[in-house]
């Protein structure tokens, strides 16, 4: 397990599916999560475990977080699903080549994982971009998608936190 990991160099198209999902995986056992979208909008698909399994054409995830970033439109895509650590990193980045933006480039990195014990979800993103580059717009939702599943306890908090940063 030590030296394997998935990597997706192109932005996931089967997320979310009634069939097997062909993005990042990663997980506690109980909660699942799948990355997909583009980098100008990436979404974070949740669901219990049994979204994750494709032995069923009923499984769909009954939350997300969707992080919608303009900017980032036409922007590299880079995944890493790092099956050691259950984490999934991305790197999206989008170099500007036009007379009057020579040289201007803007990468965001995210690093993913789901807390072992409490079945949350913590993303992290930073972004690196030239003296030039202006400053991105990022709007983030928070979202309950589909029918929730028969064992799924409405009560639980749902909450978005973003940490400082420049």
């Amino acid at each position: 397990v030590e030296t394997h990991s998935g990597q997706w160099h192109s932005a996931p198209k089967a997320v979310p599916t009634s069939n097997v999902v062909d993005g990042p995986l990663f997980g506690n056992g109980e909660l699942g999560v799948v990355l997909g979208g583009p980098p100008d909008a990436f979404s974070f698909h949740l669901g219990l475990n049994s979204f994750l399994a494709a032995s069923t054409s009923l499984a769909k995830a009954v939350g997300g977080i969707d992080i919608r970033i303009p900017d980032m439109r036409n922007a590299s895509y880079s995944a890493k699903q790092n099956i050691r650590n259950a984490t999934v990193s991305t790197s999206f980045c989008l170099r500007r080549n036009f007379e009057r933006e020579k040289g201007v480039s803007s990468t965001l990195r995210t690093l993913s994982f789901v807390h072992p014990q409490k079945n949350i979800l913590v993303t992290s993103l930073s972004w690196e971009r030239s003296v030039d580059s202006p400053s991105p717009s990022l709007e983030i939702e928070v979202a309950v998608r589909g029918g929730p599943p028969s064992d799924f306890d409405p009560h639980l908090p749902v909450s978005a936190t973003a940490l400082g940063g420049a």
